[in-house]
């Protein structure tokens, strides 16, 4: 039986993309995400925790990425396996 593992965030960017290239120079966007969460408790007030999350993008869509997003703007990602056009091994060139 096979499985798929995904997750969607809808964030806002912290700061803005960097377009990098991996020892084989396969462009690659690196992205800094941040959600919110609010908790209420009884008799206290809201709690928010902020959390961060880093995306990286392959290709055309990096390019497209570093050229239309910057700071604070809200983005969607579907975290999924990586796309086709990402070079086979190239997640071990990413420092992370």
């Amino acid at each position: 039986m096979s499985s798929l593992n995904a997750v969607t965030l809808v964030g806002h960017l912290g700061r803005k993309p960097e377009l990098r290239y991996t020892a084989t120079q396969a462009a690659y966007a690196l992205l800094s995400v941040a959600t919110n969460e609010t908790s209420f408790a009884k008799g206290q007030k809201p709690q928010e925790r902020t959390e961060w999350h880093r995306i990286v993008t392959w290709g055309r869509t990096a390019a497209a990425c570093v050229q239309h997003l910057g700071v604070g703007r809200q983005v969607l990602q579907l975290e999924a396996p990586p796309p086709e056009d990402a070079p086979a091994g190239a997640e071990d060139d990413i420092p992370f």
